[in-house]
């Protein structure tokens, strides 16, 4: 919900304009699919650790390393560096389904109940708190006009101005476009105009 937000908050100056912003911003929405599966995964191979197998973990490691090359081999000629995230999140995605698979044979069950009562509450928890961002963002949106900021200080801008205020206008300006671009809706000006 926040990624373009914090990618121009992080990224955005300089030459990181609004199509690299968008771009980070789906590559991290594709990471972030597989972020359960990486938090999992060292988990499970401790498990195997802990009796002594660290083929298992190895050999499943190799699959999910085979189907992240062929994946983002094919993906990345087709989205691009989006494609290359999508395959890493399936192969940690199937990497996560067969060490369950291999860990519930080996410890003959994990109390799946128990984790599906977790599951469900942290599913409801994750639902209510990005509810509660949208609707931040919503409420903010609201009473600050981006918009009509970006367009009175365009037309606001004397003709002739001096190289200082030049140089402030322009810097103000590109702040205020990046201000607009975070609220994730297209401004009324291109990156180069806000400049």
């Amino acid at each position: 919900l926040l990624r373009s937000q914090i990618v121009r908050v992080v990224l955005g100056a300089g030459v990181f304009g609004w199509n690299e912003t968008i771009i980070t911003a789906h590559t991290i929405a594709f990471f972030v699919l597989s972020l359960f599966a990486q938090a999992l995964i060292p988990l499970f191979v401790r498990i195997f650790f802990a009796y002594k197998n660290t083929l298992t973990p190895a050999l499943v490691a190799l699959v999910s390393a085979i189907i992240n090359i062929v994946c983002a081999r094919f993906w990345s000629q087709r989205f691009g560096v989006a494609g290359i995230a999508m395959a890493f999140s399936l192969s940690s995605i199937v990497q996560l389904i067969l060490l369950w698979v291999f860990a519930t044979r080996k410890l003959r069950g994990l109390d799946e109940q128990r984790v599906l009562q977790s599951l469900i509450t942290i599913s409801v928890s994750a639902l209510l708190g990005g509810l509660m961002i949208q609707a931040v963002k919503t409420f903010y949106g609201r009473f600050i006009p981006l918009g009509v900021i970006v367009w009175s200080n365009r037309l606001t801008r004397p003709s002739k101005p001096n190289s200082s205020y030049a140089a402030h206008s322009r810097t103000d300006r590109f702040h205020r476009f990046s201000l607009y671009c975070a609220r994730g809706q297209n401004p009324p000006c291109s990156p180069q105009e806000a400049r």
